[in-house]
């Protein structure tokens, strides 16, 4: 049931990505990305987590793109700190 709704999730996030700030882009990463950690000091193999993987590069997409939408810059010019928010 949590794999499906994970999946549910997802496929909502890739068509939600474009509308959302880049404040609320910022705390879905970084969810998403502290629940990964978390799953692999748990043990989770590399495979199990594969779906949060791609979430969190969807959501790493859309904020360069959310940042050089806002900027106008070129996204190689923005270290992690900026996506991250700190």
């Amino acid at each position: 049931m949590l794999v499906l709704a994970n999946r549910i999730n997802y496929c909502e996030m890739n068509f939600d990505l474009s509308h959302h700030d880049l404040d609320s882009l910022r705390a879905l990463y970084e969810r998403e990305n502290q629940e990964l950690r978390t799953k692999l000091l748990n043990g989770a193999l590399w495979e199990e987590v594969k779906d949060q993987r791609l979430r969190i590069t969807e959501l790493s997409i859309a904020l360069d793109k959310k940042l050089q939408s806002i900027s106008g810059a070129n996204p190689a010019e923005f270290s992690s700190s900026d996506i991250e928010g700190r």
